[in-house]
C-alpha cells in the first residue's frame, strides 16, 4: 500500500490532537504518550481518510502509517507502541497550525518589513511636506 503525504499529514494531526489533549501542548510528555500500533482508532475516527482503501490495507493502517512516520523521524516505535518525535510533534503543529507556524518561523522578516514600510511612509509624508 502506497502512503500518500496527504493520509500522513492527517495521521501526524491525529496523534498531536490526542496528545495535546491527553497531556497539553509540552514536548516534554511525548514519551509519555504512547500509542498502540495494532489499535485502529485512527480509521475508526478518521473515516474519509480510509475511504478509498480496502478492507485488508485499513486493517493495519496504523502500523503502516507509524512505519513510515518512523522513516521520516516523526515517530519513534518500541515494542507494540509508538510515540511521537518532537519533529513529529513540531511537523504536526505547522500543518494544524500554518499561520501560527509561519509567524513563528518568520517574525523576523514580519518585524523588518513593518520597520521598512513605516519608515518609506514616514519619508513619503516629510517630502509631501517640503515646499
Amino acid at each position: 500500500m502506497a502512503i500518500t503525504n496527504k493520509l500522513l499529514n492527517l495521521f501526524l494531526v491525529f496523534l498531536y490532537k490526542w496528545h495535546t489533549e491527553e497531556y497539553g501542548e509540552t514536548i516534554s510528555t511525548l514519551k509519555e504518550g504512547g500509542f498502540d500500533l495494532v489499535d485502529d482508532l485512527f480509521a475508526s475516527e478518521n473515516p474519509e481518510a480510509v475511504a478509498n482503501l480496502n478492507e485488508d490495507d485499513s486493517k493495519g493502517l496504523t502500523h503502516t502509517l507509524a512505519e513510515e512516520a518512523e522513516a521520516r523521524g516523526y515517530v519513534e516505535i518500541e515494542g507494540i507502541t509508538f510515540t511521537l518525535t518532537e519533529k513529529g510533534f513540531y511537523a504536526a503543529q505547522r500543518l494544524l497550525y500554518p499561520v501560527k507556524g509561519f509567524l513563528e518561523e518568520h517574525w523576523k522578516w514580519i518585524v523588518g518589513s513593518l520597520f521598512t514600510f513605516i519608515t518609506i511612509l514616514l519619508a513619503v509624508i516629510r517630502l509631501t511636506k517640503c515646499p
